[in-house]
């Protein structure tokens, strides 16, 4: 539980699944992973089957997902990339369910979720926080409903950073360098080159992507170009968001560039490929059922 970059929920599963059967935290931790990366299999498909009113539709997501050959090895890392996944996914599920119903129990159940993905890693605080940006962007009483968000979030993570920032004084060894000084700007900005460089080199790679990968980014620049709908696409702004914020970090921390991308930033990629999924499958299905009819 001191770890600072490995919140609540994963030491919890982890170390309560390893006392029950006697020790065996490895062993248990590697299994929990593939059960995660299943639940979230699951949810990819149950969302995209709401949203497009076919199985098949949602079945294609959560193939799609689980093809990526990244997604079963960071999964069988033993860290706690499924589970954040899982809670990222359901996040956003529960979100798009109140953009269509509009109500006040369903944001309470978005902040729920949205504390949930920061208690398992700190990558969760930032989806929360763009996650709570969407609520200006759909659904009705949008002022009401981001303080609503804003308030259980807030209450729910308080007592965490309260134990781990100030009753233990840890840090996040990745956030030491986000200091925005002219020195550190100047540094970040030269590193900008290098590091588009290292991730365009990894994101060609057909052996860590498949050919889903690729599909993703066809899509992504489909949607410069008005394809789908106007709502969802600015719901594009989360895993797309996620991604700049990684990338902020990556140059302004204190590591060799292309040592931090390659040990860094394939896991943190994979984390928006859910999110992705969820919100281009219907999009495609949708604007391609339009232009049949």
């Amino acid at each position: 539980f001191g770890h600072p970059d490995y919140p609540l929920l994963w030491p919890t599963i982890w170390g309560f699944s390893g006392w029950l059967s006697g020790g065996w935290e490895e062993c248990w931790s590697k299994g929990w992973g593939t059960i995660f990366l299943f639940f979230c299999v699951w949810e990819i498909v149950h969302i995209v089957k709401e949203q497009c009113r076919s199985l098949t539709a949602g079945l294609l997501a959560g193939a799609l997902f689980v093809s990526i050959p990244n997604v079963p090895l960071l999964a069988s890392w033993s860290y706690a990339e499924a589970p954040l996944w899982l809670m990222m996914t359901c996040g956003l599920a529960c979100f798009l369910r109140w953009q269509d119903r509009s109500s006040r129990g369903g944001v309470v159940i978005v902040a729920l979720f949205a504390a949930a993905t920061a208690y398992t890693k700190n990558e969760g605080i930032l989806f929360a926080v763009l996650l709570g940006t969407l609520f200006f962007f759909g659904g009705r009483n949008r002022l009401r409903a981001v303080f609503i968000y804003a308030s259980i979030f807030i209450f729910c993570y308080l007592l965490w950073w309260y134990w781990s920032r100030i009753y233990y004084d840890l840090g996040s060894h990745v956030t030491v360098g986000l200091h925005f000084d002219t020195g550190l700007l100047y540094r970040a900005a030269k590193r900008i080159p290098s590091a588009c460089e290292a991730i365009f080199t990894m994101w060609r790679d057909i052996r860590q992507w498949n050919i889903v990968g690729f599909g993703i980014i066809s899509v992504l620049v489909g949607t410069l170009f008005g394809f789908g709908y106007e709502g969802r696409r600015l719901y594009l702004l989360l895993p797309a968001g996620l991604i700049l914020g990684y990338l902020v970090v990556i140059l302004f921390h204190n590591a060799e560039i292309y040592w931090q991308i390659g040990t860094a930033w394939n896991r943190l990629t994979t984390q928006t490929l859910p999110l992705f999924l969820v919100l281009l499958v219907p999009m495609y299905q949708n604007f391609s059922a339009k232009h049949v009819e």
